[in-house]
């Protein structure tokens, strides 16, 4: 069982960032990171979830390359 999920752990990413950010000006242009979801439940709900939550994006698997 993991310790946190992704909706966690982009929550605490994005924070880390925020933080990092502010605390100092040289920081300021630092861009956000990009989150990419990886899941295997296929719907709507999974997607408007995770770009609500913060993500930019989601894959479904399986994965096709």
């Amino acid at each position: 069982m993991p310790i946190m999920d992704g909706m966690q752990a982009t929550e605490k990413i994005i924070k880390a960032h925020a933080q990092y950010v502010a605390s100092d000006k040289s920081n300021k242009d630092i861009p956000a990171p990009i989150i990419i979801a990886v899941t295997a439940f296929k719907n709507q709900d999974s997607k408007s979830l995770a770009l609500a939550n913060g993500m930019n994006e989601i894959l479904f698997k399986p994965l096709g390359l």
